[in-house]
């Protein structure tokens, strides 16, 4: 991966989902969803995820957001920093992650599981 981010921009397919999901679930916003979808990759499929692969996969044409936007991103980066010991592009790592956990979220729903049992394991 190159240099680190300093504005997360989202693909233009997560920033729908999210606004969907803001909607039909009540998140206080896009970014609360993206942050829960963040925690979701992350307990259930970090094994899954080619970081560098993603990142250059994943289009840049959705929201914006600068790196400011994500709450407690000190403990997030921290909390990285000890499960990939070898990250050095946080923020790049924290978008693939809030991608990768949102179309894994849709998958679930579109497969028709409950938002309740996705929050359980989350």
């Amino acid at each position: 991966m190159a240099t680190d981010l300093i504005n997360i921009r989202m693909s233009l397919k997560a920033s729908e989902i999210a606004k969907e999901m803001v909607e039909k679930y009540g998140f206080r916003d896009a970014m609360a969803f993206f942050q829960f979808a963040m925690s979701y990759a992350l307990s259930n499929h970090l094994k899954d995820i080619n970081f560098e692969q993603l990142d250059n996969e994943y289009d840049s044409i959705g929201s914006n957001y600068n790196v400011g936007s994500i709450k407690k991103a000190n403990l997030i980066i921290t909390a990285l920093d000890h499960i990939i010991p070898d990250c050095t592009t946080p923020y790049r790592y924290i978008r693939v992650l809030m991608i990768y956990g949102t179309y894994k979220i849709k998958d679930r729903l579109d497969a028709g599981d409950k938002f309740q049992d996705i929050i359980a394991i989350a």
